[in-house]
């Protein structure tokens, strides 16, 4: 959008949360090659009480209140074996992979029930396009600046 915070499925770029990265090397490579991102669909091996469960569980990552995500065993199980390979163990998200923080109430498709099992029962596909020869290296180069200051210029750019 033109504040740069984002829509839902595109991320915020004015809150410095990154989900591959926000070294500037980390930047200038998703300008410059792009990134293509696949959430899998996990409503048919999970099935729907197990859907429920990861869904409920998912939502307690980002409580602050540690009992509630105790009190989603089966819910934490089912992400052990289906999710934390990306998302890691704690949900704490892989940048390599691209797989976002999910503990930090900071959703790309909403953090509500319905969003959450829209996402986890078909998945999401998304691409950044890449920019090498589209802007210069000068312009990507400016683009990480900015980027990588966004969130102590927003008063200034937007």
């Amino acid at each position: 959008g033109a504040d740069a915070r984002g829509t839902p499925g595109v991320p915020d770029l004015t809150d410095a949360r990154w989900q591959y990265g926000g070294a500037n090397a980390d930047i200038q490579r998703t300008i410059t090659y792009g990134r293509v991102s696949v959430m899998p669909a996990l409503g048919m091996p999970l099935g729907d009480a197990g859907l429920e469960q990861v869904v409920a569980y998912v939502q307690s990552l980002a409580s602050d209140d540690e009992s509630e995500s105790q009190a989603h065993g089966t819910g934490r199980e089912l992400f052990a074996m289906y999710c934390a390979s990306c998302h890691g163990a704690d949900g704490s998200g892989t940048q390599a992979l691209g797989a976002p923080d999910l503990s930090d109430a900071v959703w790309l498709y909403g953090g509500d029930a319905a969003s959450i099992r829209d996402v986890v029962l078909n998945g999401r596909s998304n691409a950044m396009p890449a920019y090498a020869g589209v802007l210069s290296v000068e312009d990507i180069q400016a683009l990480v600046r900015l980027l990588a200051n966004f969130e102590k210029m927003q008063g200034d750019i937007l």
